[in-house]
């Protein structure tokens, strides 16, 4: 239910958000994130921006940018739904992050299914566009908090390999893999949450 987005959209934008609602709810100390795809790379760019506010990161599957190779074909895609709307790529999308392996939960599956249509189509296209312009490399590197990146076994949109590569890339982060696809927050929610508890926990967080 929140505002649609319009125009430019940038990681710090996202990571400024969650620092305004903390400071509007008067949360001073440190607190532990987690996110899942573009969830994750807010999370972890929150983390890099403010470290003095960060006890920890869990992040699923994250979103940290597009490879060079995909990103054509990634801008093509959000003309069309820009054009024609959710609905034009509706079914690659549960392909690839709902696979019919996680699709038991009938009822659960077509709920996912009717909310990720309800998707504005240009919000849609500007966050897709801020993953594109999205470099993380470096503050990937420089992460100085404990981080846990999981990866999904059946996530076709981000691999797990994409995920291991995130991992790799921040020092002493922790990698660990689950049978679940790109929308684990919603396919295994029970899995999800007893791996990121076990975490804070192990740390401290």
């Amino acid at each position: 239910m929140s505002q649609k987005v319009r125009g430019e959209l940038t990681l710090d934008t996202m990571a400024g958000d969650i620092a305004g609602l903390l400071d509007h709810f008067g949360i001073t100390g440190k607190v532990a994130l987690a996110g899942i795809a573009v969830g994750g790379a807010i999370a972890l760019h929150f983390a890099a921006r403010y470290k003095e506010r960060t006890s920890a990161v869990a992040v699923g599957s994250p979103a940290t940018g597009i490879a060079a190779e995909r990103r054509a074909p990634a801008l093509e895609r959000l003309l069309k739904i820009e054009a024609g709307g959710m609905a034009v790529a509706v079914e690659d999308a549960m392909l690839g992050g709902y696979g019919p392996e996680l699709r038991g939960d009938v009822a659960r599956f077509e709920r996912f299914r009717r909310r990720w249509l309800g998707n504005d189509p240009s919000s849609y296209a500007t966050i897709w566009r801020m993953l594109a312009a999205a470099k993380m490399g470096d503050e990937l590197a420089r992460l100085a908090c404990p981080v846990l990146v999981i990866g999904g076994s059946l996530d076709r949109v981000r691999p797990p390999s994409l995920a291991q590569d995130v991992a790799k890339a921040i020092p002493g982060a922790r990698y660990t893999e689950i049978r679940t696809g790109h929308y684990m927050a919603v396919q295994t929610p029970d899995l999800l949450a007893e791996g990121i508890d076990e975490f804070l926990r192990s740390v401290g967080a």
